[in-house]
């Protein structure tokens, strides 16, 4: 007991402890039985945390929902993306250079023409 010479708390804690242990020792079945039924009911009552009923289903499907939107728009192989054609969307390159911006004033010229060259042909 040196210890609880420096720490009185220690020595208060300890002396607390054994006297409800011999306390406990001293009661009769009956007692004992009312103090556990006692404390089983206590604990039936305890409420759980409200946002757990709703949090964790709210979290499960907003995982879901996730899940299936990444699903749906991130298919490999699929070549429309958007409503764009990526088959007859021009090159990247050809939209990137500067070099080639007249051709794009007049595309509707230009897709008419193919068409009529593909009709022709």
């Amino acid at each position: 007991m040196k210890g609880d010479r420096h720490n009185p708390d220690r020595s208060v804690a300890g002396q607390v402890t054994r006297a409800l242990d011999e306390q406990l020792k001293a009661m009769d079945a009956t007692t004992l039985q009312r103090l556990n039924q006692v404390r089983q009911t206590a604990l039936q009552h305890v409420e759980r945390p409200s946002w757990m009923h709703w949090r964790v289903p709210a979290a499960a499907l907003a995982g879901i929902l996730l899940a299936v939107a990444v699903v749906l728009n991130f298919r490999p192989g699929d070549e429309v993306i958007r409503g764009v054609d990526l088959a007859s969307a021009p090159p990247l390159e050809l939209l990137t250079s500067g070099d080639n911006l007249e051709l794009f004033e007049d595309l509707d010229f230009y897709l008419w023409l193919d068409a009529e060259n593909e009709g022709a042909g």
